[in-house]
């Protein structure tokens, strides 16, 4: 009992008692001084976690600099989502809010003028779009292409792509009129697109700027050839923008002229190296001569200039170009947000019977509110089919798709950008270079089954003078969309780029590294099944969950039954 007590310590707190088997005596305390105006960096309280990737199963959420092991299997909340069970299941990606102390001071003295951009076109800049100081694209391509430099433009969606290769083509063409004479319908430089409206678009934007330089922009689509080949138009062109399939008409039956082309871009050269344009881009392109640059002739160059900007770039680039351009000639300058969505992304595990009434859902307020919306589908029947379901629930929408023939096209997505319809059905067609500032969500009806069809559709909001708060809600719901959208939840917990897939080739194979993941998912799913995996409690939102049980063929389940 004594030695309980003598190994008992009492402390107050104007004395400390200290006991021993020997002694006991009292020792003065001694007092810790806190300076209210001096930060002690001990005693702040802990910093909270940054969340990533929120789910609805909180062990699955991921937070800004957390780690997982090497060797040990990615958690990942979509694990499982091709089982039935897991309709209702949601996780959400946070956008990721670098702080990159890059000084205001620097950007606000770096300005067009400093990047060898002349007064008048500055002055332009200033007056019709109210732009003073460049984007980084802007500061780090534009002074490359000034010295006729073969330029890849690699940067994330809505970051100012146009003005960085517009301005010192525009520049270039002010400086090589004045030193070379011309006849009727030969342009000095070309600048091709995938798509209409895209074109359209590049065309205001390029006649804005060079209001009162003397310098004349054609923009050329389809349509009218016959009555152009007996009746050509005559007149001084400087720039002419359009499809590959216009222009290369154009050019073929002789109404303009490349003899005196210097310059070619290529904007949104992902898309141009498809399928869908590959021959004609490649075919177009060997007609014109891209030979050793800096070289003049009395001030004009010999050879003209080749510049490729998008957000996505293939790896077959090299392949594609072969022959065409000397490769060791093209420098890339990217950004290091490529490949990279920076916007706050909802995925919904849905059954493909539920995706209409959520759609209906989400939309409706956002109808009745006035709040422009873009609902992307993979197909145009479907894209048809979701146009004529919103407006017989009274949700006014228009539709846009490359099934449409040309006359349905014209100034549909004009009346979409000025606000005569809020919601805008559309397919990849609409998700290329479209300046789409005013719109504050875009929901994937149809998931995309390739990544840089994704990262376009995504970069339609949150652009550079978007509103806040904008968001992509992606309806995922068959096998292949789960595979990317595990692929990017994967990317995204190991902080890398989202990877290029493309699962819509006919004879694509996963490679040795998915194919092991997918079979290590498998065994793990089959695993927990019956035992751990549990998705909904009893209190789970009714309109995320089916309660329905599907048999696919009655007869061969009651003759299971029987036997």
């Amino acid at each position: 009992m004594l030695s309980r007590i003598y190994g008992i310590c009492q402390r107050n707190v104007n004395s400390c008692v200290v006991s021993s088997k020997f002694c006991t005596y009292f020792e003065e305390p001694t007092y810790i001084k806190f300076d209210k105006n001096v930060e002690n960096s001990e005693f702040d309280k802990p910093k909270k976690k940054i969340p990533i990737i929120t789910c609805k199963r909180s062990k699955y959420n991921y937070y800004q600099g957390q780690n997982y092991p090497k060797f040990a299997p990615l958690p990942l909340a979509s694990d499982g989502w091709h089982i039935r069970k897991s309709k209702g299941d949601y996780f959400t990606i946070n956008p990721i809010n670098e702080d990159i102390q890059e000084s205001n001071e620097n950007r606000e003295t770096i300005t067009f003028k400093d990047l060898g951009v002349s007064d008048k076109l500055v002055e332009n800049l200033r007056k019709q779009f109210e732009i003073k100081t460049p984007t980084t694209i802007q500061r780090d391509g534009i002074p490359v292409i000034l010295e006729q430099q073969n330029v890849k433009l690699l940067a994330e969606t809505g970051c100012g792509k146009t003005f960085a290769y517009l301005l010192p083509l525009i520049d270039q063409i002010f400086n090589w009129k004045e030193k070379i004479e011309r006849n009727f319908n030969h342009p000095l430089a070309l600048i091709i697109t995938p798509s209409r409206e895209l074109s359209i678009q590049i065309g205001k934007v390029a006649m804005l700027l060079t209001k009162d330089l003397n310098i004349r922009t054609k923009v050329v689509i389809g349509g009218g050839i016959k009555s152009k080949i007996s009746n050509p138009p005559a007149s001084n062109v400087d720039i002419i923008i359009g499809t590959i399939g216009a222009i290369s008409k154009h050019t073929t039956i002789g109404i303009y002229k490349m003899k005196y082309v210097r310059h070619v871009v290529l904007d949104e050269a992902d898309s141009l190296f498809d399928e869908t344009f590959y021959e004609k881009v490649r075919y177009f392109l060997q007609k014109i001569t891209f030979g050793p640059l800096k070289e003049f002739s009395e001030g004009f160059p010999k050879y003209s200039q080749l510049t490729l900007v998008s957000a996505t770039m293939p790896q077959f680039i090299d392949d594609f170009l072969e022959n065409i351009v000397d490769l060791s000639s093209l420098e890339e300058i990217a950004t290091d947000k490529v490949h990279r969505v920076n916007v706050l992304q909802k995925f919904l595990r849905l059954g493909v019977q539920q995706k209409p009434m959520t759609l209906l859902r989400l939309i409706k307020s956002k109808a009745k509110n006035k709040i422009p919306v873009i609902v992307f589908c993979n197909s145009g029947k479907t894209c048809d089919w979701v146009c004529q379901f919103l407006n017989e629930f009274e949700v006014r929408s228009i539709r846009l798709n490359g099934d449409m023939p040309l006359y349905k096209r014209k100034n549909k997505f004009r009346e979409f950008y000025i606000g005569v319809y809020n919601v805008l059905c559309t397919t990849d067609a609409g998700a290329r270079g479209l300046d789409t500032i005013m719109v504050k969500d875009v929901i994937n009806f149809d998931f995309p089954l390739q990544t840089s069809e994704y990262i376009h559709r995504c970069g339609r909001t949150a652009r550079v003078g978007s509103p806040k708060d904008c968001r992509v809600i992606n309806f995922v719901s068959r096998t292949l969309e789960i595979q990317l959208t595990q692929k990017i939840e994967r990317a995204v917990k190991l902080n890398k780029p989202l990877p290029m897939c493309d699962y819509l080739k006919k004879n694509w194979t996963l490679s040795k590294e998915d194919e092991r993941q997918y079979r290590l998912d498998e065994k793990r799913d089959k695993q927990n099944i019956k035992e751990n995996f549990q998705y909904f409690p009893d209190n789970s939102p009714k309109d995320l969950i089916e309660n329905t049980f599907e048999i696919d063929d009655k007869e061969d389940f009651v003759k299971n039954e029987r036997h």
